[in-house]
């Protein structure tokens, strides 16, 4: 016998006679436990003494036996193993025959009786299944195999579970594939049962995660059961656990891939294989600007300091196997619903510095925190901006007569939504600091104006109190004409404000955007300071005779179809009956687009500092440039939410511009120009709107070119991007 076959004959020993082991104390176990459970159970129901115990039985076993490992809750579970498989009565009573020393030790004082019992569920000592479920009949386990391959823990498991369809589908499952007890909580937690019943293929779908199955590491582990309906997941052929997984993911990558200039995607679960194992990294992006690798994990759980571990090895595997020469060492990112501060210090210590721990919530940004963060007298989130705006005109009861003033340099949605309420968008001129001009909204009101839409272009407020002073002005009350209940209570023209970039700007001193006008409508859009992916959220402040409070609840029911109950309303039993009770629509915030915005909104704060810095050091840089013409960020208490940085090039026509976008493309800075003015458009020019008629708006485009904001941009990245520009605007200049 030569080295390698000793090696070999000691390991076959090890595992087989090892496994045979643990087989047989898994044997004990089991038997012990459900030994236990039908003592307990009989001494309930035919005890001499049982009436002296009562509801206190199984605390006093545990106080007068006083034994580790036997209390009160394993009581519990064991009187549980036994009530949901008492078809183990035979195999385990043939096993305590079969064992001689434990044969002796339980004489025949506690088998025989066990022989007699009648089992829980039995008739005449036959378990029977229960006809409630008939369709277990098909799946039933031999009480063998139950007792023979499944673990004392696995059975422990299993039937916790109440549904005896669902327990049975979990044996099957089990044994079939061989789960390990950590399998078996990750199947079920994942909702391998229900997605089951999703699949028309269901040997396909157990086939596949047999397959899969494997000996889990921590890593492994899907964390936290979540409720999944909100995925909106369609009938599929096959419903895999990977199907739930994509669709949470795929949201997170529209964020990811909108949060920040160059960022490209390049992978989701990326394979990678160390030594034998294969692991697999949920989202891979290369990022232009930094060269680098960025990695992102999902965590559906609280932080744990093994995410951060496995997190490091994904990077050191970058910089061992995938980076290139000129590329920078890699960044990790690692989004979890919870971390603790300390906990993340301390894991994080000594390993690489590019790992950073990033919390999220699968659950609505509370409108609560909202409104104390802008003041409002009641928020309402909703889907998007758009549909926000629409609803709200829509509640307004405007008509196609009806004229609903708006900017010609802004964004599209603030025109459709009018156009989709089913009115006239009436476009006027800009001011100097891009935002609508008061002087030409007063020339633009007629009787058939209903509503003003003003809007915080870059996040920088309008001239709220000029505007507020405009439609309350009596020679501008007296022209209105009501065409609706809602009107006729207003008196006036409504204004509204599209403060879709201005969330957490400053008004005055102590009044942030979000009270100064009838309604303004925040856009919590995968872009915006605080996003959700998509979102959006109305704040109401209508004066009076208006009750806000009741306003929420009627607007509340209006994004949910106008439906006199909620879904989870209707799902309660008895609770199925309903009333639609007026023209609704569908437009309330999902929970997964609510994914970050909890926890951005409550450290916003903190990242509103950080874009300031970016923006005063780009001001800084080009305040001696005479050919540049910086943004408004403060004007009296006014302040910016340092949502753009629009800066403008003095005397540029528009080629000039597009060139000096080009050249600073080619420093691999990304910049663009935010805004096209509507009468721009193809779609706005052939309903008869024409770019000469709003010249400041053109004036204001021509030469606008929006730099990067974000927090991460370091004074060295932010050194880089100035740079760029200067170079660029004058290789353009010297080209002239």
């Amino acid at each position: 016998m030569n080295f390698e076959a000793l090696v070999k004959h000691i390991s076959t020993i090890q595992n087989t006679l090892q496994a045979q082991a643990a087989h047989a104390v898994n044997l004990a176990l089991t038997s012990r436990n459900w030994l236990m459970g039908c003592y307990i159970v009989e001494f309930e129901q035919n005890g001499e003494d049982r009436a002296a115990y009562g509801e206190q039985l199984l605390k006093k076993l545990e106080q007068r036996l006083k034994t580790k490992g036997l209390n009160e809750r394993r009581f519990r579970e064991f009187r549980r193993l036994y009530l949901v498989y008492p078809q183990l009565k035979e195999p385990i009573t043939q096993y305590i025959a079969s064992q001689i020393q434990i044969r002796q030790s339980l004489t025949a004082e506690f088998t025989e009786p066990i022989r007699r019992l009648v089992t829980a569920g039995s008739e005449n000592g036959v378990w029977k299944l229960s006809t409630e479920h008939p369709q277990t009949e098909t799946w039933m386990i031999p009480a063998d195999r139950l007792f023979n391959r499944l673990s004392s823990t696995h059975l422990n498991t299993i039937s916790g579970i109440e549904n005896p369809v669902k327990r049975a589908f979990y044996e099957m499952e089990t044994i079939r594939g061989c789960w390990s007890v950590k399998e078996l909580e990750r199947q079920i937690a994942s909702l391998y049962y229900e997605r089951s019943g999703l699949s028309k293929n269901k040997e396909a779908l157990s086939a596949l995660v047999q397959q899969q199955a494997t000996l889990l590491q921590p890593k492994d582990v899907i964390n936290t059961p979540v409720t999944l309906e909100f995925l909106g997941l369609n009938e599929h052929a096959l419903v895999t656990e990977n199907d739930l997984e994509q669709s949470i993911l795929d949201n997170l990558q529209r964020f990811l891939l909108e949060m920040g200039h160059g960022f490209c995607f390049e992978a989701r679960q990326k394979r990678i294989l160390i030594d034998e194992d294969y692991f697999f990294a949920d989202l891979v992006f290369y990022h232009r600007i930094l060269k680098c690798h960025v990695i992102v994990e999902l965590k559906i759980d609280k932080f744990r300091h093994e995410y951060a571990s496995q997190l490091n090895m994904y990077l050191n595997y970058f910089k061992a196997e995938v980076m290139q020469s000129d590329d920078n060492p890699p960044i990790g990112i690692l989004l979890c619903t919870e971390k603790g501060d300390t906990l993340v210090k301390y894991a994080t210590a000594g390993l690489d510095p590019n790992i950073f721990v990033q919390k999220y919530r699968i659950e609505l940004p509370t409108e609560e925190e909202i409104k104390v963060f802008s003041n409002a007298k009641e928020v309402l989130c909703v889907n998007s901006w758009t549909s926000g705006a629409i609803m709200m005109l829509r509640w307004l009861g405007v008509t196609a007569e009806d004229e609903v003033i708006v900017p010609a340099y802004t964004y599209s949605a603030t025109a459709l939504a009018v156009l989709h309420a089913g009115a006239k968008p009436v476009m006027v001129d800009s001011g100097e600091d891009f935002n609508i001009s008061v002087d030409a909204i007063r020339k633009a009101i007629t009787p058939r104006t209903k509503a003003i839409i003003p809007v915080d272009i870059a996040g920088f407020p309008c001239d709220y109190d000029r505007i507020m002073r405009l439609v309350n002005e009596p020679e501008i009350r007296n022209l209105f004409q009501a065409t609706s209940l809602v009107q006729e209570k207003l008196g006036r023209i409504l204004v509204m404000n599209d403060a879709a970039h201005s969330l957490g700007a400053y008004y005055s001193k102590n009044q942030r955007t979000g009270c100064e006008t009838d309604i303004a409508i925040f856009s919590l859009h995968a872009v915006k300071n605080v996003t959700t992916a998509e979102g959006g959220a109305i704040c109401l402040n209508l004066p009076e005779p208006f009750d806000n409070a009741e306003l929420y609840k009627e607007l509340r029911m209006m994004s949910l179809n106008c439906q006199t109950k909620d879904a989870f309303s209707k799902s309660k039993a008895g609770g199925w009956r309903y009333d639609i009770v007026g023209l609704g629509m569908k437009i309330n915030m999902a929970d997964v687009n609510a994914a970050i915005g909890l926890a951005q909104i409550r450290e916003y704060p903190e990242l509103l500092k950080e874009r300031k810095r970016v923006f005063n050091t780009y001001s800084k840089a080009f305040a001696d440039c005479d050919w540049a013409i910086l943004p408004p960020s403060e004007d009296g208490e006014k302040e910016s939410s340092y949502h753009i940085y629009a800066l403008r090039i003095k005397d540029f026509t528009e080629e000039q511009r597009d060139r000096m976008i080009d050249e600073i493309a080619k420093s691999e800075v990304a910049v663009n120009v935010h805004f096209i003015p509507m009468p721009m458009l193809s779609f706005f020019s052939s309903l008869g709107y024409d770019i000469k008629n709003y010249p400041q708006a053109y004036e204001n485009f021509k030469g606008e070119i929006s730099l990067p904001i974000y927090p991460q941009l370091d004074e060295e990245k932010l050194d880089f991007i100035i740079k760029a520009v200067k170079d660029a605007y004058l290789k353009v200049t010297v080209d002239r």
